[in-house]
C-alpha cells in the first residue's frame, strides 16, 4: 500500500502533461556553510527592517566553540548553566534593555556555541551589542572573584577542593 502511494504521488508530481514539480539542478540545492572566523574578532551584520514604523530591534550574539576541543564544550555547558539567570536578570530586569532576553547553547551543523538574544524597542543593535559585551565581562569578573566557599554555596555543595573550581 505504501509503495502504491509513493508511485501515485510520483506520477502526480512528475509524470503528468503539466508538471507541478521539476527536479532541481545541483547548483540550486541550498547548502549549510560553516565559516571559521578569525580568533578574537567581532563581526557585526546589520539589516534594515522593511517596515520603517516597526520600533523593534534585535541582537543575536553568538560565540562559537572549537568543535575539536572537548574541554571547551564542557566549559560552554557550565557557563550556560551558571550564567542563564544573571544573563536574563541584568539586561531584562535591571537595565530594561528588551522584552525578549535569552541565553542558550546553540548547535549549528555540529558547531556548538553560546547564543544570546535580545529584542528591544529601547536601543539599536549596535548599542545593545556593547551592553552584552559589558554584561559578559561583569559576569566573568564576578566568577573569577568567587572564593571556593562562595562557589560551594552557589553550587549547593557540602565541601569542595581546589580541583572542583572551574577554570575559565
Amino acid at each position: 500500500e505504501a509503495e502504491t502511494l509513493v508511485i501515485d504521488i510520483d506520477n502526480l508530481l512528475f509524470h503528468i502533461a503539466e508538471q507541478i514539480c521539476k527536479t532541481l539542478f545541483a547548483s540550486q540545492f541550498l547548502t549549510n556553510r560553516i565559516v571559521k572566523l578569525q580568533a578574537a574578532r567581532s563581526h557585526f551584520y546589520s539589516i534594515q527592517c522593511l517596515n520603517q514604523d516597526n520600533q523593534n530591534s534585535a541582537l543575536l550574539f553568538y560565540v562559537p566553540v572549537d568543535p575539536d576541543v572537548l574541554v571547551l564544550h564542557t566549559k560552554l555547558q557550565l557557563i550556560v548553566l551558571v550564567a542563564k539567570q544573571p544573563a536574563f536578570h541584568q539586561p531584562r530586569t535591571i537595565e530594561q534593555l528588551g522584552y525578549i532576553v535569552m541565553l542558550m547553547q546553540r548547535n549549528d551543523s555540529g558547531i556548538q556555541g553560546l547564543q544570546f538574544i535580545i529584542q528591544s524597542t529601547v536601543k539599536d543593535p549596535g548599542w545593545i551589542d556593547e551592553k552584552v559585551e559589558a554584561i559578559f565581562k561583569m559576569f566573568v569578573d564576578k566568577l573569577y572573584a568567587l572564593s571556593i566557599e562562595e562557589f560551594e554555596i552557589s553550587q549547593g555543595k557540602e565541601k569542595a577542593t581546589r580541583w572542583d573550581r572551574p577554570k575559565l
